[in-house]
């Protein structure tokens, strides 16, 4: 099967400058949604990066939009999360250190509560950027929604009828 990117997801700080202005985008890296037979995300985390992450990738097991959204929040947590967020990520085993680097487990699970506490942080640090590239994109708006529900800034580009919402 053909393998296309039909989303992308920018992310950028929440607070930028001296006085912690929400109107600045500084860009800290996007997500890429790859879809064919497997679904993935490449993250790219532009230099220098804070945290070195082994995994190129995280798959999407099922096309889900839950399982799209823990998709999300695992690899915004896995790239661009801090010290706390790594801490509930090793307690939770769905990544290891090793040589200095982030590893992604092959399997990883998101419980209800880890995903609530993550969703809580990173939605404190960053914003997002959405940007759908084909109406059939797994990204849809269930999930657009489901990223607002759990206190993420998004923002919508998209050619599909939801793309004027924010």
């Amino acid at each position: 099967m053909t393998r296309s990117t039909t989303a992308t997801i920018s992310v950028s700080p929440k607070h930028i400058g001296l006085w912690s202005d929400q109107g600045l985008w500084r860009i800290a890296g996007q997500g890429q949604l790859v879809e064919g037979n497997i679904p993935y995300w490449i993250v790219t985390p532009t230099q220098p990066v804070q945290y070195s992450v082994v995994d190129t990738c995280v798959v999407v097991e099922t096309p889900e939009p839950e399982t799209v959204l823990d998709s999300i929040l695992i690899w915004l947590s896995v790239w661009f999360g801090g010290n706390g967020e790594e801490g509930l990520l090793l307690e939770s085993h769905n990544i290891s250190i090793q040589g200095g680097n982030r590893c992604l487990a092959p399997f990883w699970d998101l419980a209800d509560c880890t995903k609530l506490l993550l969703a809580e942080r990173m939605a404190n640090k960053v914003r997002l950027a959405v940007t759908t590239l084909d109406q059939t994109s797994l990204v849809n708006e269930e999930v657009v929604d489901g990223l607002r529900k759990l206190g993420f800034d998004v923002v919508l580009f998209a050619e599909s009828s939801f793309c004027a919402q924010r």
